[in-house]
Protein backbone atom coordinates (compact mmCIF):
# COMPACT_ATOMS: atom_id res chain seq x y z
CA UNK A 1 0.00 0.00 0.00
CA UNK A 2 1.34 3.64 -0.76
CA UNK A 3 4.52 5.08 -1.23
CA UNK A 4 6.05 1.31 -0.49
CA UNK A 5 2.85 -0.52 -3.33
CA UNK A 6 3.97 2.81 -5.33
CA UNK A 7 7.65 1.50 -4.83
CA UNK A 8 8.30 5.08 -3.68
CA UNK A 9 9.67 4.83 -0.68
CA UNK A 10 11.89 7.31 0.45
CA UNK A 11 13.41 8.77 3.50
CA UNK A 12 10.31 9.84 5.66
CA UNK A 13 8.34 7.03 4.20
CA UNK A 14 6.93 4.26 6.84
CA UNK A 15 5.16 1.08 5.22
CA UNK A 16 1.81 0.50 4.93
CA UNK A 17 0.69 -3.02 5.23
CA UNK A 18 -1.93 -5.42 5.04
CA UNK A 19 -1.97 -9.06 5.97
CA UNK A 20 -3.86 -12.07 4.15
CA UNK A 21 -3.41 -15.53 5.38
CA UNK A 22 -5.65 -18.73 4.47
CA UNK A 23 -4.96 -21.93 6.06
CA UNK A 24 -2.90 -24.62 3.75
CA UNK A 25 -4.03 -27.80 3.19
CA UNK A 26 -2.49 -30.84 5.32
CA UNK A 27 -0.32 -33.40 3.53
CA UNK A 28 -3.22 -36.09 3.76
CA UNK A 29 -5.51 -33.12 1.94
CA UNK A 30 -7.56 -31.77 4.73
CA UNK A 31 -7.43 -28.53 5.67
CA UNK A 32 -5.79 -26.97 8.33
CA UNK A 33 -7.40 -25.51 11.27
CA UNK A 34 -8.49 -21.95 10.51
CA UNK A 35 -7.93 -20.54 13.81
CA UNK A 36 -4.57 -22.26 14.30
CA UNK A 37 -3.18 -21.04 10.95
CA UNK A 38 -4.61 -17.49 11.42
CA UNK A 39 -2.62 -17.40 14.59
CA UNK A 40 -0.01 -18.78 13.23
CA UNK A 41 0.16 -16.05 10.57
CA UNK A 42 -0.34 -13.43 13.04
CA UNK A 43 3.33 -14.25 14.42
CA UNK A 44 4.93 -14.82 11.30
CA UNK A 45 3.51 -10.96 10.66
CA UNK A 46 4.44 -9.83 13.45
CA UNK A 47 7.82 -10.80 13.79
CA UNK A 48 8.01 -9.61 9.81
CA UNK A 49 7.00 -6.23 10.92
CA UNK A 50 9.79 -6.23 13.58
CA UNK A 51 12.76 -6.40 11.17
CA UNK A 52 12.62 -3.36 9.32
CA UNK A 53 11.54 -1.05 12.14
CA UNK A 54 14.35 -2.24 14.55
CA UNK A 55 16.75 0.24 15.47
CA UNK A 56 20.63 -0.74 14.96
CA UNK A 57 23.69 1.52 14.66
CA UNK A 58 22.92 2.96 11.44
CA UNK A 59 19.15 3.65 12.85
CA UNK A 60 15.86 2.34 11.73
CA UNK A 61 15.22 1.33 8.31
CA UNK A 62 11.62 2.29 8.03
CA UNK A 63 8.37 1.66 10.24
CA UNK A 64 6.08 -0.93 9.39
CA UNK A 65 2.28 0.14 9.78
CA UNK A 66 -0.61 -2.32 10.16
CA UNK A 67 -3.20 0.45 10.88
CA UNK A 68 -4.83 1.17 7.68
CA UNK A 69 -6.07 -2.51 7.61
CA UNK A 70 -9.59 -3.53 8.12
CA UNK A 71 -11.01 -1.66 11.44
CA UNK A 72 -7.72 -0.39 12.05
CA UNK A 73 -5.99 -1.10 15.33
CA UNK A 74 -9.02 -2.90 16.43
CA UNK A 75 -9.20 -5.40 14.09
CA UNK A 76 -7.09 -8.67 13.50
CA UNK A 77 -3.38 -7.75 12.06
CA UNK A 78 -4.41 -11.13 9.57
CA UNK A 79 -7.45 -12.22 8.13
CA UNK A 80 -8.38 -14.21 5.21
CA UNK A 81 -9.36 -13.01 1.87
CA UNK A 82 -13.17 -13.54 2.54
CA UNK A 83 -12.66 -11.42 5.81
CA UNK A 84 -11.00 -8.56 3.80
CA UNK A 85 -13.31 -8.51 1.30
CA UNK A 86 -16.37 -8.87 3.66
CA UNK A 87 -15.03 -5.85 5.66
CA UNK A 88 -14.60 -3.87 2.03
CA UNK A 89 -17.83 -4.74 1.23
CA UNK A 90 -19.81 -3.93 3.82
CA UNK A 91 -17.99 -1.12 6.07
CA UNK A 92 -15.16 0.40 4.18
CA UNK A 93 -15.39 4.13 4.23
CA UNK A 94 -13.86 6.25 1.17
CA UNK A 95 -10.34 6.89 2.42
CA UNK A 96 -10.16 2.93 2.79
CA UNK A 97 -10.05 2.67 -0.75
CA UNK A 98 -7.77 5.51 -1.27
CA UNK A 99 -5.25 3.44 0.63
CA UNK A 100 -5.68 0.57 -1.30
CA UNK A 101 -5.23 2.37 -4.24
CA UNK A 102 -1.60 1.17 -4.97
CA UNK A 103 -2.02 -2.13 -2.98
CA UNK A 104 0.00 -4.71 -4.27
CA UNK A 105 1.51 -8.53 -2.64
CA UNK A 106 4.86 -7.64 -1.69
CA UNK A 107 5.70 -11.14 0.39
CA UNK A 108 4.56 -14.27 1.20
CA UNK A 109 2.12 -16.57 -1.50
CA UNK A 110 2.35 -15.30 -4.60
CA UNK A 111 -0.86 -16.81 -5.59
CA UNK A 112 -3.05 -15.19 -2.71
CA UNK A 113 -1.17 -11.36 -2.94
CA UNK A 114 -2.46 -12.19 -6.61
CA UNK A 115 -6.33 -13.21 -5.56
CA UNK A 116 -6.30 -10.25 -3.00
CA UNK A 117 -5.29 -7.83 -5.46
CA UNK A 118 -8.02 -8.70 -8.12
CA UNK A 119 -10.40 -9.31 -5.29
CA UNK A 120 -9.97 -5.77 -4.19
CA UNK A 121 -9.74 -3.98 -7.15
CA UNK A 122 -12.78 -3.42 -9.01
CA UNK A 123 -13.81 -2.01 -4.73
CA UNK A 124 -11.52 0.11 -5.19
CA UNK A 125 -12.17 1.53 -8.42
CA UNK A 126 -15.78 1.47 -7.49
CA UNK A 127 -15.39 3.16 -4.72
CA UNK A 128 -15.32 6.54 -6.84
CA UNK A 129 -18.84 6.75 -7.67
CA UNK A 130 -19.58 6.94 -4.13
CA UNK A 131 -21.51 9.86 -2.83
CA UNK A 132 -20.17 12.32 -1.86
CA UNK A 133 -16.46 10.86 -3.06
CA UNK A 134 -14.47 13.90 -3.54
CA UNK A 135 -15.24 15.87 -0.32
CA UNK A 136 -14.79 12.47 1.99
CA UNK A 137 -11.20 12.47 -0.06
CA UNK A 138 -11.00 16.69 0.74
CA UNK A 139 -12.20 15.56 4.41
CA UNK A 140 -9.36 12.95 4.95
CA UNK A 141 -6.97 15.52 3.66
CA UNK A 142 -8.10 18.25 6.43
CA UNK A 143 -8.20 15.58 9.60
CA UNK A 144 -4.49 14.60 8.47
CA UNK A 145 -3.52 17.91 8.83
CA UNK A 146 -5.33 18.93 12.32
CA UNK A 147 -3.70 15.79 13.61
CA UNK A 148 -0.52 17.74 13.15
CA UNK A 149 0.79 18.82 16.48
CA UNK A 150 0.75 22.47 16.87
CA UNK A 151 3.94 24.53 16.17
CA UNK A 152 5.14 21.21 13.87
CA UNK A 153 3.98 21.72 10.81
CA UNK A 154 6.16 23.39 8.90
CA UNK A 155 8.46 20.80 9.85
CA UNK A 156 7.08 18.22 9.26
CA UNK A 157 7.92 17.10 5.91
CA UNK A 158 5.61 14.25 5.42
CA UNK A 159 2.05 15.63 6.28
CA UNK A 160 2.79 19.49 6.43
CA UNK A 161 1.93 22.33 3.74
CA UNK A 162 4.34 21.28 0.61
CA UNK A 163 4.85 17.95 2.32
CA UNK A 164 4.73 14.70 -0.18
CA UNK A 165 1.15 14.17 1.18
CA UNK A 166 0.16 18.21 0.22
CA UNK A 167 0.56 16.45 -3.40
CA UNK A 168 0.00 13.00 -3.13
CA UNK A 169 -3.69 13.22 -2.19
CA UNK A 170 -5.07 15.34 -5.16
CA UNK A 171 -2.69 12.88 -7.86
CA UNK A 172 -4.75 9.83 -5.95
CA UNK A 173 -7.85 11.47 -6.46
CA UNK A 174 -7.40 12.19 -9.72
CA UNK A 175 -5.67 9.19 -10.78
CA UNK A 176 -8.38 7.71 -9.00
CA UNK A 177 -11.23 9.31 -11.06
CA UNK A 178 -9.44 8.56 -14.11
CA UNK A 179 -8.70 5.14 -14.07
CA UNK A 180 -12.14 4.11 -13.75
CA UNK A 181 -12.51 5.73 -16.49
CA UNK A 182 -9.91 4.24 -18.35
CA UNK A 183 -9.43 0.77 -16.26
CA UNK A 184 -13.77 -0.46 -17.69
Amino acid sequence: MGKCGGRELNYVSDVDVVFVAEPATGADGAPADDQEAQRAATRLATAMMRVPSETDAEGTLWEVDPALRPEGRNGPLVRPLAGHLAYYERWAKTWEFQALLKARPIAGDEELGRRYAEAIAPLVWEASGRKDFVEDVQAMRRRVVAHIPAGQAEHELKLGPGGCATSSSPCSCSSWCTGVRTSA
